[in-house]
């Protein structure tokens, strides 16, 4: 009998690299934000296939928004951080893509049009926007993604 509590002692506990992310899930009004906005992607995504299309631009900066928006509320920054509620810079970065959108929206036409004149608004926007999206995708591919990988497989032929 003691011989057996000394090996469960030693063994490991196996649910957490069954389950790993039960530790460290949303909480509180975090799990029911993200709920809602997956809900209202849902929803939308429903509404364009079913009736008549929007303006393919306009459902570009929406799609993006709600898809930056679960991205940045539901993936941590790494993956090791302990995440029981949205960091503000996440919410900074939702806020971005937000604007963003509402302002893609706004000038559609114009810009389908070919009659815009481009602004600094325009690159005050783009930029963060194109950065936001790059961290979108390395928050969700990780090591996957083939420019990712191989970048780190040349620092580590480098440093040898």
């Amino acid at each position: 009998m003691a011989n057996q509590k000394s090996q469960s002692a030693t063994l490991p506990d196996l649910r957490e690299e069954i389950e790993p992310g039960k530790r460290d899930t949303l909480a509180g009004w975090s799990i029911r934000g993200l709920s809602l906005i997956c809900i209202a992607f849902g929803l939308f995504q429903f509404y364009t296939a079913g009736t008549r299309p929007m303006l393919a631009m306009r459902q570009y900066a929406i799609h993006l928004a709600f898809a930056v928006a679960i991205i940045f509320w539901a993936y941590p920054f790494q993956k090791s951080s302990h995440r029981r509620r949205v960091p503000v810079y996440d919410l900074a970065a939702i806020a971005v893509a937000l604007v963003a959108a509402v302002y893609i929206m706004v000038n559609a036409l114009p810009i389908m049009e070919f009659t815009y004149i481009e602004s600094n608004l325009d690159l005050l926007l783009g930029v963060p926007l194109l950065l936001i999206v790059l961290e979108a995708s390395r928050r969700t591919l990780a090591s996957s993604s083939p420019s990712w990988s191989a970048s780190r497989s040349s620092t580590r032929f480098s440093a040898r």
